[in-house]
């Protein structure tokens, strides 16, 4: 029996199930057929995932044939409550039913209503298996049958045999050719997408490596005019400067290596700036160590740089000024990120500041410029001066588009 292994693929996806009966098959047989080829038949009844009923009860009230509008409103109720359980998978109704009850004066209704359901029942998740008794259909009706449903079995003879709608099947051809000049389009579409992208990833490349070569320039300038310089307050300044400026550089040199040019990963970034800082005030390789704690942390670019001058300013105020003589120590730097905030921690175990020394009325202009970079990052600064120096950034991270 054809519906038994429909039904099968209907309850293994989870589909809600109903049986419609009618003469020469009642509910009882059709329990007895299902309970046969199904073991937990009745675990599925129980969970009302399967469901028989008479052809009388679902198409007649009071023995006359109902309203087509209130039969497919049952359709879509059924469906409703299928997905309204939540079965899970195809998420739908699958329904068989017969026409051997089907009298004579009840023809031209019952064409109404298949006419109807076979052009509403596409905007639902239902699936529908149909069987009209052979002996009692003209050759008109069948043309009909078959031109008005997707797919036809004929059974005669004991004997099957498959026919394709017409009508489906050239909508299936239109289907499929809208398929693929759809297909077509995207590839087509997504060729043009990634030169475009190629391009400008090119154009972006270049545009870091001019900036960084133009930024090299300008800290050659400086070094040109400081070595002409004979006040040492000036030659510090343009020195200073100039460090500054390599941070800066540091940034696009990394995003011209980098795949990714809106953001970069600071571990690397941080580790090539800290060990030019120190090789620049510090003769002895082995005087100062350069301690980092930072996982795969990635900014944008206007935070990189931010952060870039902030350290700067911070390892080299530390190279300089927290190990006098020949004394050894460390600087760490960590950076820690929490939700949608991250904490750049810089310190180190020298002499620290002098007991005098005021941090929020500090008038040097490198500590100055790392208070204006907080706040132009919306961060908060904390400072602590006790067994070396210990300052705390905190600040919210940008989220950027990819």
């Amino acid at each position: 029996m054809a519906r038994i292994p429909y039904f099968k693929a209907g309850l293994k996806n989870n589909e809600k199930c109903i049986w419609i009966t009618s003469q020469p098959l009642n509910s009882n047989d059709a329990y007895k057929a299902l309970s046969n080829d199904i073991p937990a038949l009745n675990k599925y009844f129980e969970n009302k995932q399967i469901e028989i009923i008479e052809a009388n009860q679902w198409y007649f009230n009071n023995k006359k044939l109902k309203p087509v509008d209130e039969i497919l409103q049952n359709w879509i109720s059924w469906e409703q409550e299928a997905l309204n359980k939540g079965f899970k998978g195809f998420k739908g109704l699958r329904i068989t039913k017969n026409t051997h009850w089907l009298e004579e004066k009840n023809r031209d209704e019952f064409d109404e209503y298949k006419s109807t359901a076979n052009s509403s029942v596409h905007d639902y998740n239902i699936i529908a298996l149909c069987s009209f008794s052979f002996e009692k259909c003209t050759p008109s009706d069948i043309a009909d049958i078959v031109s008005s449903h997707q797919c036809t079995f004929i059974k005669k003879n004991n004997k099957i045999r498959r026919i394709e709608s017409g009508e489906y099947k050239r909508a299936e051809t239109i289907l499929l050719k809208g398929y693929k000049d759809l297909e077509n389009k995207i590839n087509q579409r997504t060729a043009e997408l990634l030169k475009s992208l190629e391009e400008k990833e090119i154009l972006l490349r270049e545009i870091h490596h001019r900036v960084k070569n133009n930024m090299q320039m300008i800290s050659s300038l400086i070094s040109l005019h400081s070595s002409k310089i004979e006040e040492e307050s000036s030659v510090k300044v343009l020195e200073e400067c100039q460090s500054r400026i390599k941070s800066m550089a540091f940034v696009h040199e990394e995003l011209y290596r980098s795949d990714n040019f809106a953001t970069l990963n600071l571990s690397e970034y941080i580790s090539n700036l800290g060990n030019l800082i120190l090789k620049s005030y510090t003769s002895n390789p082995g005087k100062i160590k350069l301690d980092l704690d930072i996982n795969n942390v990635v900014l944008d670019i206007d935070t990189s740089v931010a952060c870039g001058l902030i350290l700067n300013e911070l390892i080299t105020n530390s190279s300089k000024y927290a190990f006098p003589g020949e004394e050894k120590g460390n600087i760490k730097i960590s950076v820690i990120v929490n939700d949608n905030n991250a904490n750049l921690i810089v310190s180190d175990n020298g002499i620290g500041f002098a007991g005098s020394f005021d941090f929020n009325n500090c008038k040097t202009p490198g500590l100055r410029l790392v208070k204006m970079l907080t706040t132009q990052l919306d961060g908060s600064l904390e400072f602590n001066n006790g067994k070396g120096t210990y300052y705390k950034i905190e600040f919210p991270l940008k989220r950027t588009a990819i």
